[in-house]
């Protein structure tokens, strides 16, 4: 609701009007999306963790912006706990009136900032992704220029919005020349949303040029484009720039749409850029629920059968080792049982070596990292086996040293070198 004030009129000082408040709306906006766009960055960071991928400039850059979206989130909330916003400003108190002002730049700073940086992380993004193409990694740089250039004009425009800069908080001031307001907003927030556009369709062209199925480019193309909703936040908060009234007599009160759908945007615009990078969540989440499901299952199964064997809890892998009552197995009858490292049914196979006995078979290496995964020690009974392996199974003893008579000189000795070599018979390999 905008305030009921009327140039040339005093306002209205009913009781019902000083009561109106936007407070708990603020509170409930600026906090929500501040926690949204805080888990969405942090699950960033776990799926490069979960795909062993080396942090870049784009991940780096993306934490600088969240940083920048929590100090906008923290000023909002301190203007709405101090200084009367999202109330009447005749409820203002006099020493209220310069800070309030002052936070007002310093909104617009962060919030053009935050913009530029989201936006410069997710051109990193793209050439981390589809750099092969030389004409592609052009157009991201023409971007990023853009995007530099939006930044540097919003910037000064709203430091030297006044001249001299004091007068956009000191109105007593005199011979002091200000810009319009609404028209400063607007040109940002048009010029931002047509790069929201741009920098939203740019890897389209990139995606469909892999050498893939169409329902996966289909997928990604999916993926990317969820950012639209980034620029319907845009267009509500140039919708919002149009609905305020910037006669400067309640701006506490109206000035709530512009301030808290910055807020939203930059979280919004924070949120769609991470998403892309959110894909090895799918394969994860899906082996958590196949794991929980088969856990219950396996519970249900043996409290109703009442035999012993091996119970997998939740937080066990999908997998399940054999029961130490489970009849024995050698590691030829247990190959393509488990894997010890991805839990799939594909174990690595027994690595053969020959030997003048024949062919034996020694554990294979890879199921020393079984634990790597789960964080469990390593099976009993496979931990015996190649313990046992290992030691049964040695390699062959190096020949000894050539001996040479002491009368032979030191050039026919290299000469006659070979005729004089004697080897010890091998000794015979343990059966196992």
């Amino acid at each position: 609701m905008s305030s009921t004030t009327v140039h040339g009129s005093s306002p209205d000082l009913s009781p019902s009007f000083l009561a109106q408040s936007r407070v708990p709306a603020i509170y409930a906006a600026v906090i929500t999306v501040s926690v949204l766009c805080t888990i969405a960055v942090a699950l960033r960071f776990l799926c490069r963790r979960l795909v062993k991928a080396v942090l870049w400039w784009d991940d780096w850059i993306i934490l600088a912006a969240l940083l920048v979206e929590w100090g906008l989130s923290a000023v909002l909330l301190y203007e709405t706990a101090d200084l009367n916003f999202g109330r009447h400003q005749e409820l203002m108190k006099p020493w209220q009136v310069v800070p309030f002002a002052k936070t007002l730049v310093v909104t617009q700073v962060l919030y053009y900032c935050a913009q530029t940086l989201i936006k410069i992380s997710l051109l990193l993004l793209y050439h981390r992704l589809f750099s092969v193409h030389k004409p592609f990694r052009v157009a991201l740089f023409v971007a990023g220029a853009l995007a530099v250039m939006w930044w540097l004009a919003t910037f000064w425009d709203t430091i030297f919005q006044c001249v001299p800069v004091q007068a956009e908080w000191d109105k007593s001031l005199k011979n002091a020349r200000c810009q319009v307001i609404r028209e400063e907003a607007l040109g940002a927030g048009i010029s931002n949303l047509i790069l929201d556009l741009l920098f939203l369709l740019l890897p389209v062209p990139m995606i469909w040029r892999l050498q893939v199925s169409k329902r996966i480019k289909a997928s990604l193309t999916g993926i990317f484009l969820l950012g639209i909703f980034v620029c319907a936040t845009s267009v509500i908060r140039i919708h919002q720039i149009f609905a305020t009234n910037w006669s400067l007599t309640d701006l506490t009160y109206d000035s709530f749409g512009i301030n808290v759908w910055s807020t939203v945007e930059s979280c919004c615009a924070m949120i769609a850029a991470c998403l892309p990078t959110m894909r090895p969540l799918i394969p994860a989440s899906v082996a958590i629920v196949r794991s929980r499901t088969r856990s219950s299952g396996s519970k249900t199964k043996t409290a109703s059968s009442g035999n012993d064997g091996v119970v997998t809890s939740p937080r066990m892998p999908f997998w399940n080792p054999p029961a130490p009552s489970a009849p024995y197995k050698t590691l030829d009858e247990r190959a393509g049982e488990y894997d010890v490292e991805k839990g799939r049914q594909d174990v690595y196979p027994l690595k053969p070596l020959q030997s003048s006995e024949g062919t034996t078979y020694s554990y294979p290496e890879r199921v020393s990292s079984m634990s790597g995964r789960w964080d469990r020690s390593p099976h009993p009974v496979l931990k015996s086996e190649r313990y046992q392996l290992e030691t049964q199974i040695a390699p062959l003893p190096l020949p000894p040293e050539p001996t040479y008579p002491r009368s032979t000189p030191s050039a026919e000795r290299v000469r006659r070198a070979p005729s004089k070599i004697t080897h010890p018979a091998p000794p015979s390999t343990p059966e196992i």
